[in-house]
């Protein structure tokens, strides 16, 4: 597993190397195909690579599996800091600079600690991302229809305007979390703690809430409001939509 696991993080290096190639190609543009072309092609080859490290059955087991998690959960949170990110913006304008901007659909994230990373915008649909460490991430505008998050830390994350319809968010930890427009229609959210979250225009039509807490949560504005609330937990602080009788809802005093 030692070897899969270095393989892995040759993969990132060449992910690398095609930016930085594509940065050379750039500053020749005019003489080969064009920006545009290279732009494309760097991001083809880019994106076979991503589709590798992160989203390949490797069919690892037990003390493997972790090890292959706990690596590709370096690479990927090595490349998401946002004080590198912004070192390479300084350097040169290349489009493709991000790994954010780079399709992580279906990617295999579970367990990965992914503390304050940058990935708005990101396409992450259908990714597993169970159990995750989201402290503080930047998950705005996100497309996140289907993920798995269930039981993810998402204490202190932007998730404003993200697409989370038919998420998994069971039981994730999603306190003071920033889930401002965001579309969560149809999503599962049983057990989550949503403990001073700001839901504040959010999409819940057919959400799951069952057993949530929303305490102290600011749902005012949020559209659609035709969510299964049986259990959930609301206390004095807690800001409903006009006219909304939680009790009538089944929801419960904490």
């Amino acid at each position: 597993m030692t070897t899969v696991c270095a393989g892995l993080v040759e993969l990132a290096g060449l992910v690398d190397d095609w930016w930085g190639l594509g940065q050379e190609q750039l500053d020749d543009a005019q003489n080969i195909d064009g920006p545009d072309l290279v732009t494309a092609e760097v991001r083809r080859r880019r994106q076979e690579l991503i589709d590798i490290i992160f989203k390949q059955d490797l069919s690892p087991t037990g003390e493997g599996a972790e090890k292959v998690g706990e690596t590709r959960s370096r690479i990927l949170g090595a490349h998401l800091d946002t004080s590198a990110i912004a070192t390479k913006r300084t350097s040169h304008s290349f489009a493709e600079e991000s790994w954010s901007r780079l399709d992580l659909s279906d990617a295999n994230l579970s367990e990965a600690s992914l503390m304050r990373v940058d990935l708005s915008g990101a396409a992450l649909t259908s990714a597993d991302l169970s159990g995750a460490n989201l402290i503080g991430a930047n998950l705005s505008g996100a497309n996140l229809i289907g993920a798995d998050l269930s039981g993810a830390n998402l204490l202190n994350a932007d998730l404003s305007g993200a697409r989370l319809l038919i998420a998994d968010l069971s039981g994730a930890r999603l306190m003071s979390a920033d889930l401002s427009g965001a579309r969560l229609k149809r999503a599962d959210l049983v057990g989550a703690r949503l403990v001073r979250a700001n839901l504040i225009g959010a999409d819940l039509s057919d959400a799951r809430l069952k057993r949530a807490d929303l305490s102290g949560a600011r749902l005012s504005d949020a559209g659609s409001f035709v969510a299964e609330l049986t259990s959930a937990q609301y206390d004095e602080n807690t800001k409903f939509p006009d006219g909304f009788d939680p009790d009538n809802a089944g929801m419960i005093t904490r």
